[in-house]
């Protein structure tokens, strides 16, 4: 039912801005946007002021932060979205495209409800885009651990598969990975999921590694 209630407001938001011009709309999205985030997705969102193009549904904001100040779990700079305009028509968010100049996550600060974990994770489907370009990022963990990449993509395929590529800089050169899931749909059920590996680097032989897990849990997200 948010999600739908979310869904109306953009619709309606884009209607009003046919009428009253791009510069009212962006006025209301900074105005409503942001809480509108926080109360889907549980956890304070804050934007900077946001840019629109009407009629192919894309915004961008300079700073997006999930979390308390001092607490972030998602911190990300020179945001781009786009919605898809079918999923928007049927009352549904789903985001199409994403891109960022860089991004920091921290699940372990994503606020946890003290209730089970859910039996499935599709509530998240609607919010991983088709296409999502990143220029770097930092993955940190509860310890403070950070991993490092650059120039990720991730594209998601009519099959239902799903595919990431990234690189990052070591001491001996730089390496390339890319990761395939085979059903995107499965790891969102919990169910068996297939994933392959590809690492290219300086004294690594080119090959790839399969695994598969009967079970996932995703550690800090609960919905």
């Amino acid at each position: 039912m948010k999600r739908r209630l979310l869904a109306l407001s953009f619709l309606l938001l884009t209607l009003g801005a046919l009428i009253w011009g791009k510069q009212v709309t962006e006025s209301l999205l900074d105005q409503k946007l942001a809480p509108l985030l926080t109360e889907q997705l549980g956890i304070p969102v804050r934007l900077a002021p946001i840019r629109v193009h009407l009629l192919s549904l894309r915004a961008s904001s300079d700073r997006l932060r999930m979390g308390e100040n001092d607490n972030l779990a998602i911190d990300a700079s020179k945001v781009k979205v786009t919605l898809a305009w079918k999923s928007l028509l049927r009352g549904e968010i789903r985001l199409h495209s994403a891109q960022a100049e860089d991004l920091m996550v921290n699940i372990s600060r994503w606020p946890r409800s003290g209730s089970p974990w859910p039996k499935n994770y599709r509530y998240l489907d609607p919010w991983l885009p088709t296409v999502l370009d990143l220029d770097k990022g930092h993955y940190v963990n509860a310890k403070g651990g950070t991993y490092a990449l650059q120039q990720a993509r991730w594209r998601r395929t009519p099959g239902q598969a799903a595919q990431i590529e990234w690189r990052e800089a070591r001491a001996a050169g730089e390496f390339r990975l890319s990761l395939i899931l085979a059903s995107l749909p499965a790891l969102l059920d919990v169910k068996t999921a297939t994933l392959s590996a590809e690492v290219l680097g300086p004294g690594l032989k080119p090959g790839i590694f399969l695994c598969r897990r009967s079970s996932t849990r995703i550690k800090g997200v609960t919905n």
